[in-house]
Parts: structure tokens; sequence; C-alpha cells
């Protein structure tokens, strides 16, 4: 087990749900976790789907036993009833003489004021930023490539531009059925996330920065519904059943 300096602010999300359960796996223990809003959070909906496709025995537990585990691992922690990750509130909170950065899980867009304080904060975007960026870009490099990445990086005053700490390709095989319909977002988006925050902390220890200057793409918008269709359709075309069935991390 393993305390890291790096503390966590907890969005009520899949995707915190997703990051926390990193954390787990990998016997790691953030330095401090600030939660947002209220805890439990799923709704009626996923835990249907859920029940029906075993998402938490596949990717990640959807029960979110947060308070157990801080006070399990006595991890400090404090919580803002904002859900607003721009809120005074949690902006007070962020000192950096505690820690000096944070994982981020969603919440909005960081404003310049929030940015420019003396932490940093760690976003894993789902695409790589040199040719992805803006929002959905897994969706618009599967379409155009067949691939998936993710790049960790600390965020800048630039939407989707920062110092990057890490770039991971993700393997996809699944089949995807037609009422699994909060899977991608839901499961598939944070579950992908996490496997690349999972590679970044455990290489955290060489942490190398990289300057990125180039883009080589158009800005990606959110996806159109009929692209959405063409996505899961290539997803369920590209499923080979003589494999492991999954999401993975390409480690090589």
């Amino acid at each position: 087990q393993m305390k890291i300096d790096t503390g966590i602010i907890l969005y009520p999300s899949t995707r915190a749900l997703a990051y926390l359960d990193i954390f787990k796996k990998n016997k790691l223990f953030p330095k401090e976790i600030i939660t947002m809003g209220d805890w439990p959070f799923i709704n009626q909906d996923l835990i249907d789907e859920d029940n029906k496709y075993n998402y938490s025995q596949k990717y990640f537990s959807l029960n979110s036993y947060i308070i157990d585990y801080i006070i399990e691992n006595d991890i400090k922690h404090f919580h803002v009833s904002d859900v607003n990750i721009n809120s005074k509130e949690l902006v007070n909170l962020l000192d950096s003489k505690r820690c000096k950065e944070y994982i981020f899980t969603g919440g909005g867009i960081l404003r310049s004021d929030v940015l420019s304080k003396n932490v940093k904060f760690i976003h894993v975007h789902p695409g790589n930023i040199i040719n992805y960026r803006g929002s959905t870009c897994f969706y618009y490099s599967y379409l155009n490539q067949k691939l998936i990445e993710c790049t960790t990086f600390y965020m800048s005053q630039n939407i989707d531009r920062g110092d990057v700490l890490n770039i991971s390709r993700i393997n996809i095989n699944l089949t995807i059925n037609s009422d699994q319909k909060l899977f991608i977002d839901y499961i598939l988006d944070p579950t992908i996330r996490a496997l690349s925050l999972q590679r970044f902390l455990r290489l955290n220890a060489d942490k190398k920065i990289n300057q990125i200057n180039t883009f080589e793409n158009s800005d990606c918008y959110l996806i159109h519904p009929a692209l959405r269709y063409l996505f899961y359709k290539k997803i369920n075309e590209n499923y080979n059943p003589k494999i492991n069935s999954g999401i993975f991390i390409d480690d090589k």
C-alpha cells in the first residue's frame, strides 16, 4: 500500500467512481479527497443496466462507499456541497501546502483564476491531444483510425492544452447491445480514462513532462447521434470472439 502526494477532487460522476476503483485495485491512496455534491448519485436506469450486464464486476464498482474508504484508509477528507468546479467553496479549500496537484474528475471548465492558483490539475482527456481536442474525441478517433487514445496532462488556461504527462492507447474488444443505452458514456468513457490514469500513476515515479506545441486536426464537437450509431456499429463489427473480451490498456 502506498499513499501518493496527489489529491483528487471527486465530482459525483461515474468517472470519479472509475478513478477510485483504480486507486483501490492498485493499493494506492490519494493524499487528500475532496468530495463534491451528494453521494451516492447513481440513477435507477444505470443500476438496472448494471444488474443486467454486470458492469460493476467487469469494469468498476458503481457502489460508492466513499466514506468507508476514506475512514478505513485514514485519508484526509473535505466536502463541498457545490458541484461547480469553480465554486468559491471549493477554491478556498485548495491548498498547495497540503497538495500541490489534484486529479480532476469533472464539474465544468476551470476558470483562469482557479488555474492560476499555486496548484496543478491533472486531467485525463479521451483522445490524443496532438490530434483530437474538444468533446467526445474517442468516437472520432475510433471512426477515423479504429484507435482510442487518452492523454494525461496538467490543465492550462487553454482548453485541452497543457504539459503532457502520458499518452495511452486503449484496445477495445466487445459487443454492445441495443439496450445498453448508458454504456458508452457512463461506463466505456470512464473506463478508458481510468486505465490511462492507472498507467500514469504507475509511471509517476519517473514523471516526464512533454510540451505539445503542434496540433494536426480540427477541434471535435459533441458528436451527432448518427455518428454515435456508426461508432456503436463499428465496435460490434470489429469484435473478435477468438480473443479476450473487454477494454484493455496497450502497454507496448
